[in-house]
């Protein structure tokens, strides 16, 4: 659909039907990188693989995943583990769901962010050069973020699918018709 797409991160989440007592959980958990931040315990199963955050509720969310596959993949490791150490006795979740997906888009030419804000009007953007190099847009039709640069690239945030990215590649498209870039 959009060849210059690119998925950078997919966050899902689920609950596990346990109360997690997480300073028992972080030593003995037989993986290198284990940490105990806030509320949370992070892990990663290798070094560039997602990473998973357990909740002492049960709940977790794993972050970093640049495919589909590889976040069920990374819960399939996360459920089997806990399995093999006892903490649940079924290898499945109370649910499992994409929360948050972002991806990449190159336009491919520079865009004047100051002549885009005054076009897109004050409603749907968010433009402070001084605060941050980007241009804020939330599209009217899909609910999503999009990071607009000057470069001409965009971050969209905010979808759960290619699609909604699609969709808001076009209202980006759409929102860049007669802006003089």
């Amino acid at each position: 659909m959009h060849n210059n797409l690119k998925i950078v991160n997919i966050v899902g989440s689920g609950e596990l039907d346990v109360e997690i007592d997480l300073a028992i959980l972080a030593d003995d958990l037989p993986l290198e990188i284990v940490y105990i931040k806030g509320p949370g315990l992070y892990f990663k199963f290798e070094e560039e693989s997602p990473t998973v955050v357990v909740a002492r509720t049960g709940k977790y969310i794993i972050s970093g995943a640049t495919s589909k596959e590889e976040l069920q993949r990374t819960r399939s490791e996360v459920l089997g583990l806990f399995k093999k150490m006892s903490i649940t006795s079924e290898q499945e979740d109370l649910y499992f769901s994409i929360k948050n997906m972002v991806y990449t888009y190159e336009f491919e030419k520079d865009v004047n962010l100051s002549a885009l804000a005054i076009h897109a009007g004050l409603e749907n953007v968010e433009y402070e050069p001084e605060q941050f190099p980007g241009l804020i847009f939330r599209p009217p039709s899909v609910d999503s973020v999009a990071l607009i640069f000057a470069t001409g690239k965009i971050v969209i945030t905010g979808v759960t699918s290619e699609l909604l990215a699609a969709d808001t590649v076009e209202s980006v498209r759409t929102l860049l018709e007669g802006v003089e870039l």
